[in-house]
């Protein structure tokens, strides 16, 4: 589900994002938000981010409760890994429509960069098997690492030590959205 998802979040978050610049300029957006587009940005997305960790709650639930999955790791850690990864896809769509300033151009960028993700998540083809670009392309993504996550914490019970690589690459994409610098 997650290597679904993060596409419909990246969509999601470019969607709510662009539509915004069709009512009224990226101006009269921030001065809403108090000239914060740290408050922009959290206004628009954090509804969906909670639809989007209720998602993954559930898909939890169902694989616990419903197939019997036990959790072998850190819960905490993959529910903090959750937040992380629905954070890192909402910042990079919302890059995308904040430069490229156009809502069909910023949807097709999140599809472009995403979908290749299925395969470059290391689900399908170990990590250890991809040639360089197939290697650098899925390390650029958030789902790398929360595939990552999820595998050593739910189904290996690895040590929380040894997330936390993946971990921190997770917290790197969030910053993405508040280092925007774009004009009005």
């Amino acid at each position: 589900m997650p290597t679904t998802l993060h596409v419909l979040i990246g969509i999601a978050a470019a969607y709510a994002v662009g539509t915004e610049f069709s009512r009224r300029s990226r101006r009269a957006w921030l001065r809403c938000a108090g000239g914060s587009r740290l408050i922009a940005l959290t206004g628009k997305l954090l509804p969906l981010f909670a639809l989007f960790l209720a998602f993954l709650g559930v898909e939890a639930l169902v694989l616990h409760a419903g197939f019997g999955l036990s959790y072998r790791g850190s819960v905490l850690m993959i529910f903090v890994a959750a937040m992380l990864f629905i954070l890192a896809y909402q910042s990079l769509a919302a890059v995308f429509v904040l430069v490229a300033r156009d809502l069909t151009l910023s949807l097709s960028l999140v599809a472009i960069v995403s979908s290749p993700a299925f395969g470059y998540a290391g689900v399908g083809l170990p990590v250890l098997a991809m040639n360089g670009f197939a290697k650098a392309w899925g390390a650029l993504l958030p789902i790398r690492w929360y595939q990552q996550i999820l595998f050593d914490q739910a189904a290996i019970g690895s040590p929380v030590h040894a997330s936390a690589p993946a971990l921190r690459s997770l917290q790197q994409w969030h910053w993405v959205s508040l280092g925007w610098r774009g004009g009005d």
